[in-house]
């Protein structure tokens, strides 16, 4: 298995996709996930695509799996976003990427609860309308896009996929071929859950992975070790579950910066704030070590690859 990260990591750093990747360059990450927020996936999207390519190319980087934001659909089922998801499906074909995240699109009109079949099944009628208005490009394109779970601390009870049982009920009731998962270890430790039996509850339908760790309470995107999750759970059920993508970092709020949503308190901006960013420097070193962790646990179970 090889280790890749996500741009994300330079959020604080980069002022365009391309930067990030230029600086993802300057760390030991061969593979990369490419965020495209719709901000960029303008009608100058072939050259943001172009731009990013350039980077990858200079530096020695492979894009594996790219991250676009949400539908910003309503109640009724209609896209706000849909030309920036297309765009960023362009990218992806434009760029040799394979699949692309797209999360599942809340609704404040459906409310999560476990055991509750009907609410269920509204939600996945409805999302499962807000996807097949993208299978005509997903299938021209040959790009897949991948569904994400979630948690209650970042969208309350807005009935999300939460489990990898739900998450692999709503994918094998769509049955396409293009549509499939990505497993989210920090939403996933932020609720609690047994990542074993999320991981193998999937089987055949993961193909991508968001990893990262959190104290159990909040989507703290922090390196695995720095939180509550049980890293030997989510190693086993990869093997169990018959993994073969990638393992991909989403670690990126460490060190924490400016934007990280989960201070406990807001800063005096009365005052001066200098170390609200820590430099560049730290954050590449940061890098090295998240680098290291991820070859250390795929080495111990066997899978490490270069």
């Amino acid at each position: 298995m090889k280790l890749a990260t996500t741009t994300e990591d330079f959020h604080d750093y980069a002022e365009t996709p391309a930067q990030a990747v230029d600086l993802i360059g300057r760390t030991p990450f061969r593979y990369v996930d490419l965020t495209l927020p719709h901000a960029y996936m303008t009608e100058e999207w072939e050259k943001t695509a172009d731009a990013c390519g350039e980077a990858a190319a200079r530096r020695g980087l492979t894009f594996v799996q790219a991250h676009a934001y949400d539908f910003g659909a309503d109640a009724e089922g209609h896209i706000s976003h849909l030309p920036q998801l297309e765009r960023a499906i362009l990218t992806c074909r434009r760029l040799g990427i394979p699949q692309v995240v797209i999360h599942a699109q809340w609704n404040f009109q459906l409310h999560y609860a476990k055991g509750d079949p009907e609410n269920m099944r509204a939600f996945n009628e409805y999302n499962r309308g807000l996807y097949r208005q993208l299978f005509p490009i997903m299938e021209k394109t040959g790009v897949s896009v991948l569904v994400e779970n979630s948690c209650e601390s970042n969208l309350g009870d807005t009935c999300y996929y939460m489990t990898g049982e739900e998450l692999a009920a709503f994918l094998d009731w769509v049955d396409h071929p293009l549509l499939a998962a990505v497993w989210d270890t920090g939403h996933a430790i932020a609720r609690r859950n047994d990542l074993y039996k999320d991981l193998t509850a999937l089987r055949r339908h993961l193909r991508g992975l968001h990893v990262h760790d959190n104290r159990g309470r909040a989507d703290e995107h922090l390196p695995p070790f720095m939180g509550a999750g049980d890293m030997d759970a989510l190693m086993a059920g990869l093997r169990d579950c018959g993994y073969q993508g990638y393992f991909t970092f989403e670690s990126f709020q460490c060190p924490l910066p400016d934007f990280c949503r989960t201070a406990a308190v807001k800063p005096d901006t009365s005052r001066p704030l200098l170390l609200r960013k820590p430099p560049l420097e730290i954050k590449l070193q940061v890098e090295q070590l998240l680098w290291d962790i991820g070859r250390y646990m795929l080495t111990e179970y066997g899978v490490f690859e270069e």
